[in-house]
């Protein structure tokens, strides 16, 4: 059994906010939703603080979150068995108004659900400095999320993954997932020099082969 992608959205641009919500719509035969959320703030570590995330009322739990001294911060939460079927809301609450927030779905097929979540890599960098690696389980998929402190959106890109979408915030948001391959899972960002941002990407392990290899690296490079 191999994981497979179902459909993916987002909250475009909803702009200075504490609550916002858009709607996804879970595939058939979905086994865990995914949802990143990005945010840019002067008091990103009074504001952005994700206090919880729904999806048609029913809580996500959180995988992972980062807030970096830059002024940007990324959150990633689950879903195991969500409801599938029609367009339904995935809302995000905020610790405070953030300027600049948005996130994204993500829905999988074939994931693990008893524990799916395996592990993570976070930081914050400029574009000399690489995201700490950590290990990655046999068949997972790492999907993850940048807030990039550039605001020219030609200027930020993914060079090593598959990237879902990215949002002009003003400053850039991206989300993006890579498959396991041979032990590695591996997302580059490429932002202009002199820019920073932050960055977390989880792994979400396999229904079955849970079983723990490296992953090479989230990077940040200009």
């Amino acid at each position: 059994m191999a994981i497979t992608l179902g459909n993916t959205s987002n909250a475009g641009n909803p702009g200075a906010v504490t609550t916002y919500n858009w709607l996804h719509t879970c595939a058939a035969d979905t086994t865990l939703l995914v949802v990143v959320i990005t945010g840019s703030d002067s008091a990103i570590a009074t504001d952005f603080p994700v206090t919880g995330v729904t999806y048609n009322g029913a809580a996500l739990t959180k995988a992972r979150e980062f807030i970096s001294g830059l002024g940007t911060g990324v959150s990633v939460w689950y879903k195991i068995n969500p409801t599938t079927g029609s367009a339904l809301s995935i809302a995000v609450t905020h610790t405070g108004k953030v300027t600049d927030t948005t996130g994204y779905g993500v829905d999988l097929k074939g994931t693990n659900t008893s524990s799916p979540y395996d592990n993570y890599i976070e930081g914050n960098y400029d574009a000399d400095l690489p995201v700490t690696v950590n290990p990655a389980a046999t068949g997972s998929i790492g999907i993850g999320g940048l807030s990039s402190n550039h605001t020219d959106p030609a200027n930020v890109s993914v060079t090593t993954g598959t990237q879902i979408a990215e949002i002009d915030l003003g400053p850039i948001s991206s989300c993006a997932y890579a498959f396991e391959s041979g032990g590695t899972a591996t997302i580059v960002w490429t932002q202009g020099s002199g820019y920073g941002g932050s960055a977390v990407v989880c792994t979400f392990k396999v229904a079955t082969g849970d079983i723990s290899k490296a992953l090479t690296g989230v990077y940040a490079t200009g």
